[in-house]
């Protein structure tokens, strides 16, 4: 059976990897698996200096699993090349650097852990022709609230607490999912509407056709930005709504005030919104979408 795997450049024997910062370097290991057979080490991290980590009690145990402040104590980069490499490169399998996040400012690592409440799967690829495109709420509030908050205004209040205090829509979610009669596609609009839309489309190989009309918005967006309040509605974000694709079976039983329709997946590859004259596919995508990695100029 072949279970190699490729992921960009790098081609993996197997999918099966030793996580950074729970599996050490390998070498730890050597006791308790062959480290040659699975597919690859993903090395704790490493900083450019030795790092001792956090004094007092690291790990804590929670209902869920545990959590743990190590706080990143590691050996250094210079060990790591000239000591611990040259060691673990005898394996026959990968070594895949860990993951380190730096600042000069106080930041917030989250990680979210969550259980299944649906015997169907939700993701972005089940989207089918035929399926009604419904979202939970409007578009368009954070970004307007970003930019009043860039030209140092306070108010709509509304839009200023929706960027400032976004709710995420996990109820909604939640009710779509016991609802569900298939596995169908769901994701939220944190990069924008159109980003959902788009995502959704392509990786369910369907086309979207929406209808402006639908989408529902503030109608002081538009009297605040009426050059670009179209543009503030699918491209802004963070308003971290729900997008699903969902059977028309589905759409007729869910609350109409919670789950409003906005249109229809398709045969085709695009989406489509009526009354904006706006198409996208893959170019307009990358002209138009978030770029979480961009290096801003």
């Amino acid at each position: 059976m072949n279970l190699s795997v490729k992921i960009g450049n790098l081609e993996l024997k197997n999918p099966v990897m030793g996580a950074s910062g729970t599996f050490g370097f390998g070498k730890e290991y050597e006791d308790f698996l062959d480290v040659n057979e699975i597919g690859a080490i993903v090395t704790k991290g490493v900083t450019p200096k030795p790092r001792a980590g956090n004094p007092g009690v690291r790990i804590a145990e929670t209902p869920s699993g545990m959590l743990n402040c190590i706080g990143l104590e590691n050996p250094g980069v210079d060990a790591f090349i000239y000591d611990i490499l040259p060691k673990i490169k005898k394996y026959n399998t990968a070594v895949i650097g860990g993951d380190l996040t730096r600042s000069e400012k106080v930041f917030v690592s989250v990680c979210a852990i969550g259980k299944k409440t649906s015997k169907y799967d939700v993701s972005r690829k089940y989207a089918q022709p035929g399926d009604v495109i419904v979202v939970t709420g409007r578009h368009g509030d954070s970004a307007a609230g970003l930019r009043l908050l860039n030209r140092k205004k306070t108010e709509p209040v509304e839009f200023i607490e929706k960027h400032l205090l976004p709710v995420p829509q996990i109820e909604k979610g939640i009710e779509l999912g016991h609802l569900a009669v298939r596995d169908f596609s769901m994701m939220d609009s944190s990069d924008g509407l159109a980003d959902a839309l788009y995502k959704i489309a392509k990786a369910s190989n369907v086309a979207i056709e929406a209808d402006f009309s639908k989408i529902p918005f503030n109608p002081l967006l538009q009297k605040i930005f009426p050059d670009d309040y179209k543009d503030l509605i699918f491209w802004g974000g963070e308003d971290f709504e729900l997008v699903a694709a969902i059977p028309e079976d589905v759409y007729k039983k869910i609350d109409k005030h919670r789950f409003i329709e906005i249109g229809r997946a398709e045969e085709g590859h695009e989406v489509v919104v009526k009354g904006y004259d706006l198409t996208i596919n893959d170019i307009s995508f990358e002209e138009k979408s978030f770029k979480h990695f961009e290096e801003k100029k």
